[in-house]
């Protein structure tokens, strides 16, 4: 099934609503594995309307993004709601990907070298 998908700039735009508890993200990363293969390694998410994530869903981001970083990609999210905001700040997730509030700020970062903890 997978999320709403959109390309902007060179990247591609995922739009989940609601819950990510990792079984949603299984179609999305299964797509990214396909994206990657065509040389799209840009990922963003689009986070304004999901209002839960649980460990499963952080761990399958990771994943996510250690493929779009071993594909010279990256994973850029954007607009996380207080609660899940808080939630990447506890697992220090904050630290691992970069996240911005709007997506103008995150597509005026895809033009700059991606490296985790930027």
């Amino acid at each position: 099934m997978g999320f709403p998908e959109e390309k902007i700039e060179g990247a591609i735009v995922f739009r989940p609503a609601g819950r990510i508890d990792g079984s949603e993200l299984n179609d999305v990363e299964s797509r990214i594995i396909e994206l990657v293969g065509s040389n799209q390694n840009r990922i963003l998410i689009d986070m304004s309307v999901v209002d839960f994530i649980n460990s499963a869903g952080l761990r399958t981001l990771l994943i996510i993004g250690k493929r779009l970083q071993v594909a010279n990609g990256g994973l850029t999210l954007f607009g996380l709601q207080e609660n899940v905001a808080r939630v990447f700040e506890i697992a220090r997730f904050n630290n691992i990907f970069p996240i911005y509030s709007s997506e103008a700020e995150a597509a005026n970062t895809l033009h700059r070298p991606y490296a985790v903890g930027s």
